[in-house]
């Protein structure tokens, strides 16, 4: 999708199974959920600004269903809040080239912290390939009551007060 988005309320995304959407254009919105129905999504040389950023969102209470977002090459996404896992595994990946800023403070131990890789009894994973985490004004949680995973395989930099 190469035109620019400006929406006041929630977008929610997926794809059919085994295949993906890429966006281009720019995003801003109150949230951006990627639903856990097998697909990927890609943001590519974009910048995404939301209060919410929740990957591997739905309904389905199933851990073998799964949401992935991928942070590609000139992406500069800014979130409020990140949520993985919630109601399915949920992958995140921060590659070569892309930078993930979590601008929250909510640096609570709770379903409302500002980054949080797991609820829910699900599995959330965060791969940082190459890109660059921010999070100034809080720590990540890596789970609520799931599982949570980071993974970093990054020359970039990793950023906490």
């Amino acid at each position: 999708m190469a035109g620019n988005i400006s929406y006041a309320g929630n977008i929610v995304t997926s794809s059919q199974t085994g295949s993906s959407m890429t966006f281009t254009g720019d995003i801003q919105a109150e949230s951006f959920k990627v639903a856990h129905y097998y697909g990927r999504i890609h943001m590519a040389g974009n910048e995404l600004a939301v209060n919410k950023l929740w990957v591997g969102a739905g309904g389905g209470y199933d851990n073998s269903l799964y949401g992935a977002l991928d942070l590609d090459s000139g992406n500069v996404t800014t979130a409020g809040q990140v949520r993985l896992a919630e109601l399915g595994h949920g992958v995140l990946n921060v590659n070569q080239g892309s930078s993930l800023t979590v601008s929250g403070s909510n640096d609570t131990h709770s379903t409302s912290a500002s980054f949080l890789l797991a609820h829910w009894a699900y599995s959330g994973e965060l791969n940082l390939r190459g890109g660059s985490l921010t999070a100034l004004s809080t720590s990540m949680r890596l789970s609520w009551d799931g599982t949570g995973t980071f993974n970093a395989s990054s020359e970039r930099r990793i950023c906490w007060e």
